[in-house]
């Protein structure tokens, strides 16, 4: 864009065609339905997505328009996913609920209902809708305990998930029947902990093992029968994957030095 363009801009836009803008306030461009600020100078800030803390002038003002609330949603339903569904990753099995979605619905954050791991603003295109039987789960199988209040928990299974997102629930021993959301229900799971193995490539990687409550605090160091040296990373950690018991042979006195 030449030298002239900037000079002659007030001629470019018109004294009754300029656009004005408010700081602060969020305006969403018609062309790309992204949400920005307005800075300065022509100069627009991405409230969030992969732009975020970046500024961009390359934008035709006369497409930006004030946000008003209701473009996330209209295009969270054109992509299918509504924040409180399950889904799953396409290459994984692992239930996902959906906590969040960006404005244009592209990506979400989610949390997995089986462990406190996090999804965070991964591409919508990697998941799809949870399916018990195409998972082949029997959820009849597994205990939940079910926060029903501030005061209150009870004990259930889960049969099915139903058109809000909501998990149909079977009371154990009266068999009442009742909806409750995926966060308020925590699998029962033995107790376990997780270490990261020091040496042949292993220190970033999380192993789980079952455990006496209490036992094992984070950040203590063991060596096993195998000779190996090991640091517990998390405790009541709830995994699934854990096959076999922590049996440490050592424990090693670590200080600060």
């Amino acid at each position: 864009m030449d030298e002239d363009y900037f000079l002659d801009a007030e001629k470019y836009w018109g004294f009754d065609d300029k656009p004005e803008f408010t700081l602060g306030v969020k305006y969403r461009h018609k062309g790309n339905n992204h949400i920005y600020y307005y800075q300065s100078n022509g100069m627009w800030r991405p409230v969030e997505g992969r732009g975020l803390g970046k500024t961009d002038r390359n934008l035709n003002s006369h497409q930006m328009e004030v946000y008003d609330g209701t473009v996330a949603q209209v295009i969270e339903s054109r992509k299918g996913f509504k924040v409180g569904q399950i889904v799953k990753l396409k290459t994984g099995e692992r239930p996902i609920e959906i906590t969040s979605l960006s404005h244009n619905g592209s990506n979400l954050w989610g949390t997995y209902v089986d462990s406190q791991y996090k999804i965070v603003g991964r591409h919508v295109g990697d998941f799809e809708y949870y399916n018990q039987t195409q998972t082949g789960e029997d959820t009849m199988t597994k205990l939940y305990e079910v926060k029903e209040s501030d005061t209150a928990t009870t004990f259930a299974t889960k049969l099915a998930v139903n058109s809000s997102g909501l998990w149909v629930m079977e009371e154990k021993g009266t068999g009442r029947v009742f909806t409750a959301t995926p966060s308020s229900a925590e699998e029962v799971m033995p107790y376990t902990i997780s270490v990261q193995f020091f040496g042949m490539g292993n220190a970033l990687k999380d192993y789980s093992y079952f455990a006496a409550k209490g036992a094992f605090e984070v950040n203590q160091v063991f060596m096993m029968d195998s000779n190996s040296i090991c640091r517990v990373t998390g405790v009541d950690t709830k995994s699934i994957y854990a096959t076999k018991d922590f049996e440490p042979v050592v424990q090693f006195e670590v200080k600060a030095v």
